[in-house]
């Protein structure tokens, strides 16, 4: 997984993480692990986690139900810790952070490329497609941040 951290409109940090555990539930619970230490570094006041999509691959299109399931269950607890811990979350979908951003491909390859494209034209960096991704989510995230409103209610 990539992460981006962005201070106001500034990209401050950015990387990879990886978890090695060997069983999906394992997986999940470093993953949650790691998040809870990187807001507790980085004390954001907004995470942005990207939707997940399903995807047919494998000789019948099953390993991407599984994998869909498994990206379910993680999306659910880091929501459900987001919650808890009194972090503000959005889900984004891949099209709406890949408009705003302007990447395009016919294939998901040609999109992970572009975005790296996009990257480094954009901060002179170059990154993973997993670290593009995310640069370009903190990217849509802090656009849609200064064109949202604040309501307050007394």
């Amino acid at each position: 997984s990539g992460y981006a951290i962005f201070d106001e409109d500034k990209l401050i940090s950015y990387g990879k993480w990886s978890s090695n555990g060997t069983h999906s539930t394992e997986r999940i619970s470093q993953t949650k692990s790691w998040i809870a230490c990187m807001i507790e570094k980085w004390k954001p006041d907004l995470v942005v986690l990207e939707d997940i999509q399903l995807q047919k691959f494998g000789e019948d299109g099953q390993e991407g139900v599984l994998t869909f399931k498994k990206l379910a269950a993680l999306q659910g607890v880091l929501k459900n810790y987001c919650f808890e811990s009194g972090i503000i979350y959005k889900i984004v979908s891949p099209s709406t952070w890949r408009a705003h951003s302007e990447i395009k491909g016919k294939s998901r390859t040609d999109k992970k490329k572009n975005a790296q494209l996009k990257v480094k034209r954009l901060y002179d960096i170059s990154v993973t497609q997993d670290e593009a991704d995310a640069v370009l989510i903190g990217a849509w995230a802090v656009n849609d941040r200064q064109n949202s409103k604040m309501i307050s209610f007394i």
